[in-house]
């Protein structure tokens, strides 16, 4: 069996789905359970040893709160200035958690839905998780 080699862009895209993971506290066992992929193949495909499809992508997405688009252009930008932030890269070499999580901006997991999901719903929760982001960045202070 051949090994998988990651693009730059790929290593990118994993390193910000570990970053967000360990920023809200999120464990694989939890995003595996949101996702309906099992923990080690989650794991390897978060470590670069497997590649990912976009529908794990979309759930891990969802799962932690964001888009794939918002997750590409991050990584794309990234990967465009070959540029990246020693905090960054020790943050997630090191698997390290950030102190301050977001925890009001993390969306609810969910598991795998058989059916249609509602579009217009997440949309919904995802508008209200970015309002309730930039109020909280406006005002740190507020409870």
């Amino acid at each position: 069996m051949q090994e998988y080699t990651p693009t730059e862009l790929a290593r990118e895209i994993v390193g910000i789905l570990r970053g967000r993971a360990a920023r809200y506290d999120v464990t694989q066992s939890e995003l595996a359970a949101a996702t309906g992929v099992s923990q080690s193949q989650l794991s390897k495909m978060l470590r670069g040893k497997r590649p990912m499809d976009i529908d794990v992508m979309d759930a891990l997405a969802v799962a932690l709160g964001t888009t794939v688009s918002e997750i590409v252009l991050e990584a794309e930008a990234a990967v465009d200035d070959d540029l990246m932030t020693s905090a960054r890269f020790i943050y997630v070499m090191e698997n390290r958690r950030v102190e301050e999580a977001l925890d009001n901006n993390v969306t609810p997991f969910r598991p795998r839905a058989e059916a249609e999901p509602d579009w217009d719903e997440i949309d919904k929760g995802r508008k209200v998780a970015k309002k309730k982001a930039t109020e909280q960045e406006l005002d740190p202070d507020a409870d």
